[in-house]
């Protein structure tokens, strides 16, 4: 049976040296879950923050088998667990997750120079309550805010912007924040204009997030909260 892992602490070793913002909102608490076969002493675990999924610890095929269904970007902690991805989804795509280097700057007046020549017609708009309960009506736009358990924590948590042409997103990215400023859990990005255009250096966006596999198999869930 899967479980959803209430006490996070308990997989704290299991997940230790990632860098990724989605593996730490779980740890959190802030956005996604963390399923387990054994919610005492774990020996392996999956962080889920939308369609992402971070497989970690022993391989567990009973763990693998039970993700919720659906489409999902899995994301191997080494080759033992993309072995038996490849072996439990023969039908899935090994594909290169790209990935900002968590240490970027953004160039300020880039951003600014942006923001300064949107077409006519093109306005930027921080996401509110009112845009929240736009995007998440919208299947393209929903995973700006649908990690979130409810609006208001988005609302405290949670920062986007959109850009609205006639009254139409054309684009946009958000961000939630974890215990730490400086750790930010960014689970959506622009689908209007590509991210290295969005004032980080070229150089800092790469194929920094390794390999990940696309299941496109459909599978029954077996999570238990």
């Amino acid at each position: 049976m899967i479980y959803r892992l209430e006490d996070t602490s308990k997989v704290r070793d299991i997940f230790d040296g990632w860098e990724d913002t989605c593996v730490w909102s779980c740890q959190q608490k802030v956005m996604g879950t963390i399923l387990v076969t054994d919610t005492e002493a774990p020996k392996s675990a999956i962080a889920v923050v939308g369609c992402f999924a971070f497989c970690a610890g022993e391989p567990d095929r009973e763990l693998l088998m039970g993700k919720p269904a659906g489409f999902f970007v899995m994301v191997p902690e080494n080759e033992a667990w993309s072995a038996l991805l490849e072996e439990c989804f023969p039908d899935c795509k090994r594909v290169t997750r790209y990935a900002i280097r968590k240490d970027t700057k953004f160039d300020r007046a880039v951003l600014e120079q942006y923001r300064n020549t949107l077409p006519d017609g093109c306005e930027l708009r921080k996401i509110d309550g009112e845009l929240y309960d736009l995007c998440l009506a919208d299947p393209e736009t929903a995973s700006f805010v649908a990690c979130f358990e409810s609006k208001e924590q988005f609302l405290e948590l949670g920062r986007g912007f959109v850009i609205l042409r006639d009254g139409h997103r054309e684009g946009g990215a958000a961000e939630g924040f974890g215990e730490s400023l400086l750790r930010r859990a960014y689970f959506a990005v622009p689908f209007g204009r590509a991210v290295s255009e969005l004032g980080c250096a070229q150089s800092d966006f790469g194929t920094f997030g390794g390999d990940a596999w696309l299941s496109i198999q459909p599978r029954v869930s077996g999570v238990r909260g």
